[in-house]
Order: C-alpha cells, then sequence, then structure tokens
C-alpha cells in the first residue's frame, strides 16, 4: 500500500527533470551594418572599428610591443598591455553547457611582428593558457588564421557548466603604430551542447497535486 503514497513524488520528480539537449551557437559576432553590440574592448586597445562588416583594429589602436620573436612572449606582452576584444557568454541555473568550439575569422594586413590569441577565463589568461593562436615574425604580406573551428570539447574547464558567465578574449600583439597594419576580425562564434531543463507549467503542477489527493483519498478508503 505504501507505493499509493510514493507515486505522486515519483511524477514530481519526473515532471521536474523533463530536459533538452540542443548543439547551439551560443554567441556570434558578424558585425552587419557596423553594429560592436556585445563586445568589451580592453585598456590597451583605443579603439576598434567596424568597417565592411569585419571588425577591424590598427596598429595605433593597440600598445606597441617589442619584438619577443614567438607566440609566447608576443601574447605575454599583449596580456600585461590588456590589448584584448572580448565577451561574455551568460549560463542561467535552468542550463547546463558543455561548449564544443569557437570559430572565426582572422586576417592580419600588411603587418611585420603580429600575434593573436584566444583565451577564456576559466582555462585562464596568462600566455600558458592560450587555447589557440597565431604569430607571424618580420612578415611582409597578408596572413589568415584559424580556418577551421577551434575545438572546445577536450577542454574540462568548459564542460558541464550552470549558473555562471565565461569571458572569451582574443587577444592581439603587433610590433608597429601605423594605421596600415591591421588586425581584421569576423564571423566569430562559440557553440555549445546546451541541455535545458524544463519548469512544469502550473496546470501541470496542479494535475499532480490532485493525483496525489486522490491516491490518498483512495487508500484511506
Amino acid at each position: 500500500m505504501k507505493s499509493f503514497l510514493l507515486l505522486p513524488a515519483i511524477a514530481f520528480v519526473a515532471a521536474m527533470n523533463l530536459s533538452a539537449v540542443n548543439a547551439d551557437i551560443v554567441a556570434s559576432f558578424d558585425f552587419t551594418g557596423g553594429s560592436t553590440a556585445g563586445l568589451t574592448q580592453g585598456a590597451g586597445i583605443s579603439g576598434f572599428t567596424a568597417v565592411s562588416e569585419a571588425l577591424r583594429i590598427d596598429g595605433s589602436q593597440t600598445s606597441v610591443s617589442i619584438n619577443h620573436g614567438n607566440l609566447n612572449g608576443a601574447l605575454t606582452r599583449a596580456i600585461a598591455n590588456d590589448d584584448f576584444v572580448s565577451f561574455d557568454v551568460a549560463i542561467s541555473a535552468a542550463e547546463e553547457f558543455d561548449f564544443t568550439e569557437i570559430a572565426l575569422d582572422y586576417n592580419a594586413i600588411a603587418p611585420s611582428d603580429f600575434a593573436v590569441g584566444i583565451f577564456s577565463s576559466l582555462t585562464g589568461f596568462t600566455a600558458g593558457d592560450v587555447i589557440a593562436g597565431d604569430f607571424r615574425n618580420n612578415f611582409s604580406g597578408n596572413f589568415s588564421s584559424f580556418a577551421d573551428p577551434i575545438d572546445l570539447s577536450g577542454l574540462a574547464a568548459l564542460q558541464g557548466l550552470t549558473d555562471t558567465t565565461v569571458e572569451f578574449r582574443i587577444y592581439l600583439s603587433d610590433f608597429s603604430s601605423a594605421t596600415s597594419r591591421i588586425h581584421e576580425l569576423d564571423n566569430i562564434s562559440v557553440s555549445a551542447d546546451v541541455v535545458t531543463t524544463a519548469v512544469p507549467e502550473p496546470s501541470s503542477m496542479a494535475l499532480l497535486g490532485l493525483g496525489g489527493i486522490a491516491l490518498l483519498a483512495r487508500r484511506r478508503k
């Protein structure tokens, strides 16, 4: 007979744990119409401009870094100077995120020494924490990086997240203050597998309550 008392509780728990898993783009920036909404600049970046629906930061808008000759050295300098652009991904208490990838188009125009690195607040903001990066030393032409999305699924710090905010930063370094030397960013997106827990409608909760009353009444008879 005790099973009658357990049925309403079991039904209630089942209803409270209804969930759905979706693979979603959880943040994106394509700078359509020149919009930079949701993007923040570090203290070392004096400005940026959305031109031709891409974000451009020229040599006069970043701190001039000395030539370190490698990615780690260049990013160390960029981090010290707060030369970054960033954005946040907010995760509610009703969601669980497993980040899967970050994608972006990066072009360096007329560089000499340029570096770019992608970081997150949960993996760290030191040069050794770089999720992905690229560097060119004494480069005379233009170059592009990150042709393929960057896999985030293997980073434990970016899995199983709920009720938190994650900041992503793109650090930039260059060796010139010339306006002709440009970092160009476009089509930035972050994807995640999102588990959403459904909250029962009030009508469903009422039905569960009525079912429990009915079962209790039946037991008393």
